[in-house]
């Protein structure tokens, strides 16, 4: 515990000045977290997308704030290419070539799917969007497996909150689960 190792009188200071900015950081990520569950817990888009496996309460909200209004989007491609999970294109007369994603859209939303794709596969490997990672592995790699499931998932939560409709397969257990952990979040106080 560095709170308890001996030093002379200056570094001790230093190092208690340093030790108190760090509970003061953790202090306010935790009243930052409550905060977030608190909202999660009264927005039922959230509640939603933590239908999906690799999506908790904090990702659910970062995905809603991220995105905004779902109507702004009049299909889910659009979405897609707002997130920048679509290839970018090249055309020379009638020759077109799609290359790597744009990355030229919202690189949160682009970070939370993508992190959801691969806890998802990992949480339910007997899931269709873990099969088809497999499939896509086997043949293209991880990386290009990885990007076409992050958007399979952007299609799905365009799907989702538009028609307000749970993940179809989604894990009744892990989402009692999940709404336990945002429960107990949000009251603390």
């Amino acid at each position: 515990n560095l709170a308890q190792i001996e030093l002379p009188p200056i570094e001790r200071s230093i190092l208690d000045m340093e030790l108190n900015l760090v509970r003061a950081f953790n202090d306010a990520i935790e009243k930052a977290n409550i905060e977030i569950a608190k909202q999660a817990k009264e927005n039922p888009q959230a509640k939603l997308l933590m239908t999906i496996p690799g999506i908790d309460y904090y990702s659910a909200m970062l995905l809603l704030a991220e995105i905004g209004d779902i109507n702004r989007f009049p299909d889910a491609k659009k979405l897609c290419a707002y997130a920048g999970l679509v290839p970018s294109v090249s055309q020379s007369g009638a020759r077109t070539i799609y290359g790597h994603i744009t990355k030229q859209g919202n690189r949160w939303i682009r970070f939370v799917i993508v992190e959801a794709v691969q806890r998802t596969r990992t949480i339910q490997p007997d899931s269709p969007l873990a099969a088809m990672y497999r499939r896509i592995q086997a043949r293209k790699g991880g990386g290009v497996a990885k990007v076409a499931c992050a958007r399979k998932l952007l299609k799905i939560i365009w799907f989702m909150l538009t028609r307000n409709e749970p993940y179809r397969y989604m894990d009744r257990e892990m989402y009692a689960g999940k709404q336990k952990r945002l429960m107990r979040t949000a009251s603390k106080a």
